[in-house]
Formats: C-alpha cells, structure tokens, sequence
C-alpha cells in the first residue's frame, strides 16, 4: 500500500467503466476509504485555512485613509476665506502591542499542525475499520462455505435414513433427526448471508463510491507478526492522536503569550497633509497614540487567567489521551495474545480431534455400531471446530490491525 502521507493528500480516483466487473482488493479499498473520508478532507482543508490565517495575523493592520475638512468656517462655508481652513489627507497605521502577532501567528500554526496530525488518526481509524469490517465479510462468506458443505452431507444423510428405513434396518426419529439438521443449517447459512448483506453495505458507506459496486476480493492476509509491546509503547508519544493533543496544549500556551502582551499597550501612527488655499502655507502634521491598560484586572488579568485554564484543560487532555491509548494497547496486546494462543491449540488438538470423532462416528454408524445421532453430533462439532478456528483467525488478524493503529505504522 503507498504511503499513508501520500494517500492523505490524493483522492482516490476510479474509473468506473471497464472495471465494474473486476473484484475490488483490499488495497484499493484502503485508498478509496481514506480518499473518500469526509472528514479526512475536512480536516486537512482546516489546517489550509490555518496556515492562510497564520500568515495574515503575523502582518500589520491594513493602514486607514483619512480625509476631510478642517476649520471650515460654518456661516459663509468657503474654503479659501479662513487661512486655518484645510483638506487634510492622512493615513493612520495601527501598531499592536509587541508580541500580538507574533504569539497569534505561531498559536495558529500550532492549530493548523494539530488538524493535519487529526487527520492522520482520522486517515488510520478509517484504515483500521474498513481492514476489520473486510475480516468480518471474509468470515461470513467462508463460514457460509462451511455450512453449505455440512448442509450437503445432511442431504446424503437424508435420503441415506430414508433408505434405510424404508429397507427396514433404520428408524423413523433418524430421518427425522436428519430433516432437522438439514432445516437448521439451511437456516443458519440464510442467516450468515442476511449479515453479509450487512457488512457489505457497511463497506460500501467507507467507500462512498458512486456507480456500480465492485464484487470484494475477500482473502485471509498473510499478517506478520506484531511488534512487540515494549515497541509499541515506545511509539505512543509520536501517535497522530496524542500529537494533536500536545499541538492544542501548545497553541494555548501561545494564546497565553497573546493575552499576555494585552497588557502592553497598542500604538498608532498618523501622518496627515493639510492643503490650504491660494498662497498660505500647507501643513503636515504626525501623531502617536496608544492604548492605556490601567485597569488590568478587570481585563487583561482576567484573560490571562482565562487562557492558563485552557492550558490546564489541554495539559489534562494530552495526559488522559496518553492513558487511553496505553490502555488501548493493552487490551489489544493481550487479546492479539490470547487469540494466538487459542487458534494454535484449535489447529492442533481441538480441529483434529473433531475431524478423527466424525471420521470414526461415521464409520461406527456404516456399521451400525453407533446411532444416527451420535454421527450427526460428531458432524456439527466437527463444523463448530471449523467455525470456531475461523473467527480466531478473523479474530486475531482484526486484533493485529487494532494493534496497527496504535504503532501508527501506516504514516512511515
């Protein structure tokens, strides 16, 4: 798969025609999910908008023009009869206080750093729940195999009963025993298939494609083993999530900074040209003016304060998102572990053991040794073995992805 940081800033884009008949593989699925987000979108057109932002906060205010009449005398209304009469023209350019625009462009970089690393957590959860929603319809579609292939031995079975009876060497409940088996797993394959539906459509709404729907090319993965723990916590820090987070705490250390340099005060400077008429003298005037913070605490104090509560809150904020992606990891860590453990035993003692008991049921049954019921049990748990192995595999591997997202492997 390209690398996440590429698939992050390039939409995915499908041709529909010519290819509505081929299968649809994970791979692209990844790309067209993480294309396609909305919200991957979203934030990545937000950390635009701060970065523009940024820029404009760190340059001056736009100087004002001014113009008018001074003087101008209000019973005769001439311009050229008073000689203090003037048009004056001036422009006025305002200073902020040092350090304004400075802490503000930087508070809005932050921000803008901090929508990009959202979006990156956003781009692997999108990866981590179409990779799992993906297991999920594998394993529906394969144990619908399985139960199929069990429904069909039942057929056998059913006319095997039948015949039996009829030739008067079976009974009644043995048919009846197998009409019922048959019925269930008829049942329970409709059922499986209902969820597929489900789990298609689910698929469908990540893609968020238009035109027609590809078939999934469904197929267990070849998943490597997963870092170890240790690893993994040592990645923690540098997650998209929790990198966020400390990029918010830093922005609101630089609004701080902005309230801060409130209590400096603004400037202004005006330069201003007087015109007068007929031969008298044109003036030209400049002047200073700024601001006067003298009641700082009923202001500027209590934005300061302000604002050191929202480094508090982003400060507890970074610390809980820490605790919950290690708690995350844990739980992921322990049931990526437990699962191996279990699939390893099934493979090797629980799924041979059910294949040997209905090997030799079956054959105890030819010889009418055993009863029609102890050969259906030993079908149904030979399948409940198979089945049970399956959703370890899906289990574990959707355990190895979950772990994927914590180790952010994705973005390297």
């Amino acid at each position: 798969m390209a690398p996440l940081r590429i698939a992050l800033f390039v939409l995915a884009c499908w041709p529909v025609a010519g290819l509505s008949q081929a299968p649809l593989t994970l791979q692209e699925a990844e790309s067209l999910a993480v294309g396609n987000d909305p919200q991957v979108r979203r934030l990545q057109a937000e950390a635009l908008a701060l970065d523009e932002r940024a820029v404009a906060a760190g340059a001056l205010p736009d100087p004002r023009l001014k113009a008018g009449l001074v003087n101008l005398p209000w019973r005769q209304m001439a311009l050229g009869r008073e000689p203090m009469t003037q048009t004056v023209l001036g422009v006025t350019q305002r200073i902020p206080a040092r350090g304004v625009r400075g802490h503000r462009a930087a508070a809005l970089r932050y921000q803008a750093q901090a929508a990009r690393a959202r979006a990156e957590d956003r781009a692997l959860r999108v990866l981590r729940d179409l990779r799992q929603a993906w297991l999920e319809l594998y394993y529906l579609v394969e144990a619908a195999k399985l139960i199929e292939e069990s429904e069909r031995v039942f057929d056998q079975w059913v006319k095997v009963t039948q015949y039996r009876y009829r030739a008067g060497r079976g009974t009644q409940h043995a048919v009846v025993r197998a009409r019922l088996e048959q019925a269930l797993l008829r049942d329970r394959r409709e059922a499986v298939i209902q969820r597929q539906e489900t789990w298609l459509a689910r698929i469908d709404h990540m893609l968020k494609t238009e035109g027609e729907a590809r078939t999934p090319q469904l197929e267990m993965p070849d998943l490597p083993v997963p870092l170890d723990r240790a690893a993994i916590a040592e990645r923690l820090p540098e997650h998209p999530r929790l990198r966020a987070r400390r990029l918010a705490l830093a922005a609101a250390r630089q609004r701080v900074g902005v309230a801060k340099a409130g209590k400096r005060p603004d400037w202004g400077v005006t330069v201003s040209y007087g015109l007068r008429a007929g031969e008298r003298a044109d003036f030209l005037s400049a002047t200073v003016d700024l601001s006067l913070p003298l009641f700082p605490g009923r202001r500027q104090d209590r934005l300061v304060a302000a604002r050191g509560h929202e480094v508090n809150a982003a400060k507890d904020a970074v610390d809980d998102t820490l605790h919950a992606l290690r708690a995350e990891l844990d739980e992921a860590y322990a049931r990526w572990a437990r699962l191996d453990r279990r699939l390893d035993f099934y493979a090797r003692t629980v799924l041979p053991e059910a294949s040997r008991n209905s090997e030799t049921t079956r054959r105890a049954y030819q010889s009418r040794v055993s009863p029609f019921d102890e050969l259906a049990r030993a079908r149904l748990a030979e399948l409940e073995a198979r089945l049970t192995t399956l959703r370890l595999r899906v289990d574990r591997a959707k355990a190895y992805y979950a772990l994927r997202y914590l180790s952010a492997e994705d973005l390297q």
